[in-house]
């Protein structure tokens, strides 16, 4: 994971829930260094705010980088996301894409690491 930037790393993971607003922030701001760093867009290029539009906003967004991302997500912050979790409205915003990620993280801590016995 050394390859990892130092600003992808996330902090939400460990928080309780009831995140608080910093946390959420924390977790946008490296949602969004991750869609511009798949895409290929400059820093800046994505409008840190919940309401910026995601898909069919930004021209570089196509299934392939959805699938990327979605990969990116997994493997950052140690998920598992099922394709039928995934439609047009976890990506529409970076607000939802953002909670798409929090409900995520939140139910990754319930989740048996163990297995079932």
């Amino acid at each position: 994971m050394g390859s990892v930037p130092k600003s992808f790393k996330h902090s939400i993971s460990t928080a309780p829930p009831g995140a608080t607003l910093a946390q959420a922030m924390d977790t946008q701001t490296e949602v969004i260094s991750i869609l511009q760093s798949t895409l290929g867009l400059p820093e800046g290029a994505i409008v840190p705010h919940s309401a910026t539009p995601v898909l069919g906003a930004i021209p570089e967004m196509d299934s392939m980088s959805v699938v990327s991302i979605l990969i990116t997500f997994e493997e950052q912050y140690g998920i598992v996301i099922d394709d039928d979790e995934v439609d047009a409205d976890v990506f529409a915003t970076v607000g939802s894409l953002t909670a798409f990620v929090e409900s995520k993280l939140q139910g990754a801590g319930s989740d048996s690491v163990n297995g079932p016995w």
